[in-house]
């Protein structure tokens, strides 16, 4: 398989796929959604009405609105985009500020949001240089981050024993960063063969690093401001910036992935 092999007939599919069919994102979260309940059936020791009950049975059913967002995202202007993002910065915001008050050093957490806020500001830039393939790449790297976060937790409950240092956070493990990167790659092939083509198979390491970087960073922050997560808005997840650091981070390294290997 050429990983990093890219042709011109292939940018036009990825141009002319920039209307992808909504069925081929349904179809393909449907099979993600029903196979991470399946592996998850065991952490809840195949008890139903203990999983009804549960916060990982809740964090599995609330991917759904969570899609249903994205693809009305993913099928608006490039100016409603811009809005929505807008909005996200706002609310993140007014999610950090009361957990400001809480930090043992301010100067940390400020430094985290900062880092976060301009993560978060590369998906404007991406629309902004790769606009042609800006629906591609958006595919590619939402399924991506969000693989790498579930390849992350599976591998942290299954395999995890190893643990992180105890300054990050050792409730997670260097098993679980192996899931992320392995998460991240299912995500990029994934989408290449049941979606849309990717610019190169390749792109999975700079998302899943950046996963990486996002999630660990985003401990590091809230364990300064003495806090599991940073609000309870979205159930099941945390909050709004909880759910996004992984993509702040896979967002800037995959932005500068493109710009310095100039596929596009």
């Amino acid at each position: 398989m050429n990983m990093s092999g890219i042709t011109w007939t292939h940018l036009e599919s990825m141009q002319i796929n920039n209307n992808i069919p909504l069925l081929n994102l349904i179809i393909l979260f449907g099979f993600i959604f029903i196979a991470g309940i399946i592996f998850c059936l065991p952490l809840l020791e195949f008890d139903y009405k203990k999983a009804l009950k549960s916060s990982l049975f809740i964090k599995i059913f609330f991917w759904i609105p969570i899609f249903l967002i994205f693809i009305g995202i993913l099928y608006s202007s490039g100016f409603d985009r811009t809005v929505f993002l807008a909005i996200l910065l706002i609310v993140t915001y007014l999610e950090f500020r009361p957990k400001l008050k809480k930090s043992e050093n301010k100067v940390i957490s400020l430094i985290f949001f900062a880092l976060f806020i301009v993560g978060l500001v590369h998906l404007f830039l991406l629309g902004v240089f790769f606009n042609k393939y800006i629906v591609n790449l958006l595919i590619t790297l939402c399924f991506a981050t969000a693989l790498s976060d579930v390849g992350a937790f599976l591998l942290g409950k299954y395999l995890g024993k190893h643990r992180l240092p105890e300054w990050l956070n050792n409730s997670k493990s260097w098993e679980g960063v192996v899931g992320q990167l392995l998460g991240s790659l299912v995500g990029v092939l994934l989408v290449n063969f049941f979606v849309t083509p990717v610019v190169t198979l390749w792109i999975f390491l700079p998302i899943g690093i950046g996963c990486t970087i996002g999630d660990l960073t985003s401990s590091f922050a809230k364990r300064n401001a003495h806090t599991d997560n940073w609000s309870r808005a979205i159930p099941g997840h945390g909050g709004f910036i909880d759910r996004f650091s992984s993509l702040a981070g896979s967002t800037v390294l995959m932005f500068y992935f493109l710009v310095l290997t100039g596929l596009l």
